[in-house]
């Protein structure tokens, strides 16, 4: 699928089939996701497969009781180890992690998207009672779900703002009068500035 089709027609799925997700085809999501970037080229991110439907409803109970979850025929719950990080960056550590399990989230949620699968990101309230669900050691940090699996009917979709309304030029609040972004224009010579207020 076009690269543009795949963004554009990606949004949060959370009715499902039942349908089981073949091996090969999470094998090919999860092999792009190696491919994220990452801080220091670290790759701290870990990847837990579930598909037990009985601790898919622990782990939702672990996400404000969002029992939808439980639906789909796969979870990825997204993690970081936290050594790596805390050797190479000891005072970012928690937050390079954070950005390099979120940039391979990205990446496996467009992928899935490629593969006509529906996908959605599910914050992890009580992460504690995740991490001893999955028997995890404490090094290995869960930071979100994500849920994966064939689209059962339509799903309500957002809208997006224009991005003129966060674009700005050289510094906070500078505008260029009547540019567009899409598509993009040939850039402008001078920048003229407009404060917002």
């Amino acid at each position: 699928m076009d690269l543009n089709k795949v963004i554009f027609s990606r949004h949060s799925t959370r009715d499902y089939d039942d349908k089981r997700i073949k091996n090969e085809v999470l094998s090919e999501i999860l092999e792009i996701a190696k491919y994220a970037p990452s801080a220091g080229n670290m790759q701290n991110w870990v990847f837990m497969i579930i598909e037990d439907k009985k601790k898919m409803s622990k782990l939702s109970e672990a996400c404000l009781n969002q029992h939808w979850i439980s639906q789909a025929p796969l979870l990825i719950v997204v993690c970081y180890d936290e050594r790596s990080a805390k050797t190479l960056f000891p005072e970012k550590a928690l937050e390079y992690s954070i950005q390099n399990s979120t940039a391979a989230s990205i990446y496996i949620m467009l992928k899935a998207r490629d593969l006509d699968l529906g996908s959605c990101w599910v914050d992890i309230v009580k992460r504690e009672e995740v991490s001893r669900q999955l028997k995890l050691p404490p090094y290995i940090i869960p930071s979100h779900i994500i849920t994966i699996g064939y689209p059962k009917g339509d799903d309500k979709k957002t809208t997006r703002n224009e991005i003129n309304l966060v674009t700005y030029f050289e510094e906070y609040g500078n505008k260029i009068k009547n540019f567009s972004i899409f598509p993009l224009q040939k850039k402008p010579d001078k920048v003229k500035k407009k404060k917002v207020k």
